[in-house]
């Protein structure tokens, strides 16, 4: 399967692609011992860690070690071409530190890959001639916003975008007077737009929307799907990895992971051991054809799995389960406790999102809501309830997380 292949079969739904699976690991092994080749003559960084000598299977890259976000901290660490050859520069901060921010770079075909993907992902969504509401910032020359704008026109459908800087109720009018027919964003965007149309039982014409986040509660799905009357898709992917990772089919049965370009292991967060599919741990990513900065073994911190038996639609991806929690930050039982405050408090009408602070035994919690306040019992917890302005902009679309 050549690249120029893997690339003809993206703008393809999910659920139509199929393979022999043996072909396929054997261009996965080709492309990773491409990989360590390349990151190690373009970086001092991957020479110190990874072997000359070349892989003999997918098993032995079990054997490699791992990177963590700190080593993107430093740009010059993981970047292996030269600068020049760097199209966009994304920062991002590192999540539990106080230094520089992580660095991602991609050239020109790391953005042309990403927006293949998003094209291929779309189709769950989208319809060729019909209108797709972008709920991301789009001004940005080859950001998030403006590639899935571009994706869409790849795939025959017509991006609209929205000012996300106005009020939740003037985003709503716009959303439900532009003719859009499905929409894609964050969570916390999806849900406050859901629960605003619940409260005000609007109807925006919005049948099917994709819901792109690093992890989002079955409480939050559900919400969303409730409030919009529509049918929720899920989209799993960080930055590091190129934007996109995991994309859901029509049987939401689990993400379609994006194989032709990365390989997903599922780890134990304390021994780094390889577990088997069904068994739930740390997300670990490899990204095959990345150019500017690849990861190799890259720990997430996201907990998941891949699910052990065949997708109902037919297709030959593997597929992740749902992502939750935070595998690097927390212990086991703090992640246990974090899961249990995302489902139970957006299940709770009008919540369209929170802060929380444990310390010791105590856990301190401040929700915004939308209408009547919540009637929520949760043990060792003190709960602020602040009321969402309608006409206040929403801030910066990513969902709180527990803090220690």
């Amino acid at each position: 399967m050549s690249r120029e292949h893997a690339a003809a079969m993206h703008p393809l739904p999910f659920s139509d692609q199929r393979f022999d699976r043996a072909e396929l690991e054997r261009q996965q092994l080709e492309l990773l011992n491409n990989l360590i080749a390349r990151a190690r003559a373009g970086s001092a960084f991957h020479r110190r860690r990874l072997s000359a000598e070349p892989l003999s299977s997918l098993r032995d890259l079990a054997q490699l070690p791992f990177m963590t976000p700190d080593d993107l901290r430093e740009q010059a660490n993981a970047l292996i071409v030269p600068p020049q050859h760097v199209a966009r520069m994304v920062s991002l901060p590192t999540s539990g530190t106080s230094g520089e921010p992580k660095r991602v770079a991609f050239t020109e075909q790391d953005l042309l890959d990403t927006r293949a993907f998003f094209a291929s992902g779309l189709h769950c969504i989208a319809r060729t001639g019909e209108r797709t509401a972008v709920l991301f910032p789009s001004n940005t020359p080859d950001g998030m916003g403006a590639l899935i704008c571009a994706a869409l026109g790849d795939i025959g459908a017509v991006p609209v975008t929205i000012d996300l800087g106005q009020g939740l109720r003037r985003l709503v009018e716009a959303l439900a007077g532009c003719g859009a027919t499905s929409a894609v964003g964050s969570g916390h965007m999806l849900l406050a737009i859901a629960r605003f149309c619940a409260r005000h039982n609007v109807e925006t014409g919005i049948e099917r929307v994709l819901v792109s986040s690093d992890n989002a509660s079955r409480s939050l799905i559900a919400g969303i799907g409730e409030g919009l009357a529509c049918e929720v898709f899920e989209h799993y992917g960080m930055t590091e990895t190129g934007f996109g990772c995991a994309v859901d089919c029509h049987a939401h049965a689990g993400m379609h992971l994006r194989e032709f370009e990365m390989i997903v292991e599922i780890v134990d967060p304390a021994s780094g051991t390889v577990l088997p599919d069904g068994e739930e741990g740390e997300v670990v990513v490899t990204t095959l054809r990345r150019e500017a900065m690849p990861v190799i073994r890259y720990r997430t911190g996201d907990l998941a799995r891949i699910m052990p038996k065949a997708c109902p639609c037919g297709g030959s991806l593997r597929r992740l389960g749902p992502v939750r929690g935070h595998a690097l930050a927390h212990s086991a039982e703090d992640r246990e406790l974090e899961t249990a405050f995302d489902e139970a408090l957006f299940a709770l009408p009008g919540v369209i999102d929170y802060e929380a602070c444990c310390s010791g035994d105590e856990v301190e919690v401040r929700l915004e809501v939308l209408g009547e306040v919540p009637s929520c019992s949760l043990p060792r917890t003190t709960l602020t309830v602040v009321p969402f302005d309608e006409d206040a902009p929403l801030r910066n679309p990513k969902l709180s997380r527990l803090t220690y």
